[in-house]
C-alpha cells in the first residue's frame, strides 16, 4: 500500500533526457530519473523544461527499497513491490501497523488538465477485500495529505503523460515558463 503511495506520490521517478529550449537550438541534458523525482517532490521543476522518462518494475522496486529505508518507514511497512501491466499497477506490501498483514492494491492513473489522478480499482488486506476508502485514508495519513487527489501534485509543474505499460511506467512533466 505504501509502495502504491510512494510510486504514485513520488511519481509521484538510470538516465532521462531533458530537452531545454534555447534561443538558437535545443540541447539535451543528462539528468537522472531520481533527480527528476526529487525535483517533482519539491515542486521545483525548472521553468520552461520538459522532463520525460520511464521506469521499469525493477527500478521502481529498488526505489521503494531505498525510499522505505531513507524515510524511516520500516515502522509502518516492511517491504513493497510493484508490477505494472495493462494500464494498471499492482502494489503488494507487508504492513506492520495498524495491524500486521499483507496488502495488495490495484490502481491506475489518469492525466487530465495537467493533473494526475489516482484511481484505486481494488484492494485486499490479507485475503479480505477492503474498500478503496480504506486505502485512501491510510494513504492520506502516510502521505500527510488531505486527499488522494493531492498525492501526485508536483508544485510548479504539470503532468503531460503518465502511462502504465507492461513492466514500465512512462512519465512526462513540464514546468511553464515564468512570466
Amino acid at each position: 500500500m505504501v509502495g502504491f503511495m510512494l510510486f504514485f506520490g513520488a511519481s509521484s521517478a538510470v538516465f532521462a533526457q531533458t530537452d531545454i529550449a534555447s534561443s538558437t537550438e535545443p540541447t539535451v541534458e543528462q539528468v537522472t530519473k531520481w533527480d527528476v523525482i526529487r525535483q517533482m517532490q519539491k515542486g521545483k521543476l525548472e521553468a520552461g523544461k520538459t522532463y520525460e522518462t520511464s521506469f521499469t518494475d525493477e527500478e521502481l522496486n529498488g526505489f521503494f527499497d531505498r525510499e522505505l529505508s531513507s524515510l524511516n518507514m520500516k515502522w509502518f511497512v516492511e517491504y513493497a513491490t510493484v508490477r505494472i501491466h495493462d494500464g494498471t499497477a499492482d502494489i503488494m506490501a507487508k504492513v506492520l501497523r495498524p495491524v500486521k498483514g499483507n496488502v495488495a492494491v490495484r490502481g491506475t492513473i489518469e492525466v487530465r488538465d495537467g493533473r494526475a489522478y489516482v484511481h484505486i480499482l481494488s484492494a485486499k488486506y490479507g485475503y479480505f477485500p477492503v474498500p478503496a476508502s480504506f486505502v485512501e485514508r491510510i494513504g492520506n495519513f502516510v502521505m500527510k495529505q488531505k486527499s488522494i487527489f493531492n498525492w501526485l501534485d508536483i508544485g510548479n509543474g504539470r503532468w503531460d503523460v503518465f502511462d502504465l505499460r507492461d513492466g514500465e511506467a512512462i512519465i512526462k512533466v513540464s514546468a511553464p515558463n515564468e512570466e
